[in-house]
């Protein structure tokens, strides 16, 4: 099948670019014709070793907005970080989308291609642009929603977003009914929220689990902690990411002067405004308890060149994320790839694959009391039971591979496009 897999954000830090590179090369190696549309700069050599089984096309893009509408996003940003993403990522990925929704019609035009799948798009510029453009409305277009988060009362503390998931929400709706072939989730929970909260039919909705390959590249404990200037037989947790309000961290600063175990906990990943402030309370509170806790911040961007010595380095990941997290979570994908116990709240699909799995420990997401004992539980395991937690994260990671991800893809384009 001829397949454009369309991401705009190829370059932007995070999953993007391995989600990216890897499914499209794993398309083009099933035997594909598969072209990448993204953004300029993107290099699939990153995260496909030789040469990718696919074309690639890349466009710069520039938002050019008048001054008075970027001095009012500006403001908007500035309010809060839920704002930030609510408001100035959609709007700056609006105009990205108008810009490249011309480009798809113009290479389908000429290629005439069997799937199209959107990794990323604002649902509300894609419904207004298949509303003024009837071309549009015939493109086979498959499309992955990473956050199945339409629950209308999930919101009520921030109006403005609750209102613009509802027309995120209708838009999706719009889009199935108006030429979306199927819809892409990344697990069982996900669907069951979309069932739930928006009318798309559950037989156009296709769970993808969120990929992860076996990692080739882990180190030595001993020598990912000896790089880090890290204690060599202290028990480590990592907390790996940027630091977002939805991901807790705050939560898990606050409970170690509680914990009754000996351990140090990572933290590597890019910080907010507020993150040294709060690891500097963490540590006074942690000493005036005489807590046996330690922390070992690594704050900023990791590359992907020394993920490795993060994850190789720990005895466990930590995932604390607050209620209103709702979807994929790569961390936790990481963390099978290197075989690791995996200490994570209830919420998406955590909880689900760890009671599913038997790959870690799950606590009630929101509850401080849970997150401590979560913690001291999985440190007074024995060694052979938290080993084989960390065996079982290997087995997921096979089940999860990117591969077998695109597989499922593969399948959906034939069944769904040539309906």
């Amino acid at each position: 099948m001829k397949v454009l897999i369309f991401e705009p954000y190829g370059m932007r830090q995070g999953h993007f670019g391995v989600y990216l590179a890897t499914i499209a090369h794993h398309l083009g190696t099933m035997g594909n014709d598969v072209t990448v549309l993204t953004e300029d700069g993107f290099d699939p050599k990153n995260w496909v070793e030789g040469d990718p089984a696919f074309k690639l096309i890349t466009y710069t893009f520039e938002a050019d907005y008048p001054a008075p509408i970027n001095a009012a996003l500006n403001a908007l940003r500035r309010l809060s970080p839920t704002m930030d993403l609510a408001v100035w990522h959609a709007t700056t990925l609006s105009a990205q989308c108008r810009f490249f929704l011309h480009k798809i019609l113009e290479l389908h035009a000429r290629e005439r291609f069997d799937a199209i799948q959107f990794f990323n798009c604002e649902p509300l510029t894609l419904m207004t642009f298949m509303q003024q453009h009837e071309a549009a409305r015939a493109l086979p277009l498959a499309i992955t929603i990473h956050n199945a988060d339409f629950d209308p009362g999930f919101y009520r503390s921030n109006p403005i977003k609750g209102w613009y998931k509802s027309r995120q929400r209708r838009a999706y709706e719009w889009i199935m009914r108006n030429g979306g072939r199927f819809a892409n989730v990344h697990g069982e929970s996900h669907k069951a929220r979309n069932s739930e909260h928006c009318r798309i039919a559950p037989q156009k909705v296709v769970i993808t689990p969120y990929g992860a390959d076996v990692a080739t590249d882990a180190v030595s404990k001993h020598e990912a902690r000896a790089k880090l200037n890290l204690p060599a037989e202290l028990p480590l947790i990592l907390s790996f990411g940027m630091v977002r309000p939805e991901k807790g961290l705050d939560d898990l600063l606050a409970v170690l002067p509680d914990v009754k175990s000996t351990f140090g906990l990572m933290i590597a990943g890019k910080g907010m405004k507020n993150t040294e402030a709060l690891i500097a309370e963490a540590r006074s509170r942690v000493e005036q308890s005489g807590s046996k806790a330690s922390i070992f911040p690594y704050l900023g961007y990791i590359p992907d060149e020394e993920v490795t010595l993060y994850f190789s380095a720990a005895d466990a990941v930590v995932l604390p994320y607050k209620p209103i997290y709702r979807t994929g979570a790569g961390p936790f994908s990481i963390a099978t790839a290197y075989g690791k116990p995996i200490l994570a709240s209830d919420v998406a699909e955590m909880g689900l694959l760890i009671r599913k799995h038997g790959n870690g420990l799950a606590f009630s997401a929101g509850s401080r009391t849970a997150l401590r004992e979560m913690i001291d539980g999985f440190l007074s395991l024995p060694e052979d039971e938290a080993t084989a937690m960390g065996e079982r994260s290997l087995e997921l990671a096979h089940a999860h591979s990117w591969k077998n991800m695109a597989r499922v893809l593969d399948e959906s384009y034939r069944k769904f496009m040539s309906a």
